[in-house]
């Protein structure tokens, strides 16, 4: 998949040009690839992949570090780009403060190797449509950085 035509300015065009670097990512392992964290912080941007682990208590715990480094990096906002199995697809999940996106694209496995063209063409979803679990790191980022600040008053 191209990259983005021009520098992304807005969370949409950010999620989009996140995306399609995922699927350049998985056409230069041809494998999964672990999900891609973009970090908004006012000293530039950071990426993170981290692994998610199946397990709910462990994957919890693994948010709440990745909400305590956007919180530690004044984070604000982040994209999230993986894949998912069903649809099988890769995703981006743009998030701030104040906005939410989500666009994908599908993933045809046959043939391989994967091409650009294995990619379909970029879906956005509605809002309503949008899982509240990956939104609330910003909020929670929000917290933990006045919890610190408190404990932590900064010079």
């Amino acid at each position: 998949m191209d990259p983005l035509p021009h520098e992304p300015k807005t969370l949409r065009e950010f999620a989009e040009a996140d995306l399609r670097r995922a699927a350049r990512l998985i056409i230069k392992v041809q494998d999964e690839i672990d999900p891609q964290f973009r970090f908004s912080t006012p000293q530039g941007d950071y990426h993170l992949a981290v692994m998610l682990p199946t397990d709910d208590d462990e994957r919890r715990a693994m948010l709440r570090r990745v909400s305590a480094f956007m919180a530690w990096k004044q984070a604000l906002g982040f994209t999230l780009a993986n894949e998912l199995i069903e649809p099988d697809c890769v995703y981006c999940l743009g998030v701030t403060a104040k906005d939410v996106c989500a666009c994908f694209s599908r993933i045809r496995r046959q043939p391989k190797p994967w091409t650009k063209h294995s990619f379909g063409p970029i879906e956005w979803l509605e809002r309503a449509q949008i899982g509240q679990e990956m939104i609330d790191l910003v909020n929670a980022g929000v917290i933990f950085h006045r919890r610190a600040g408190a404990i932590f008053p900064q010079s």
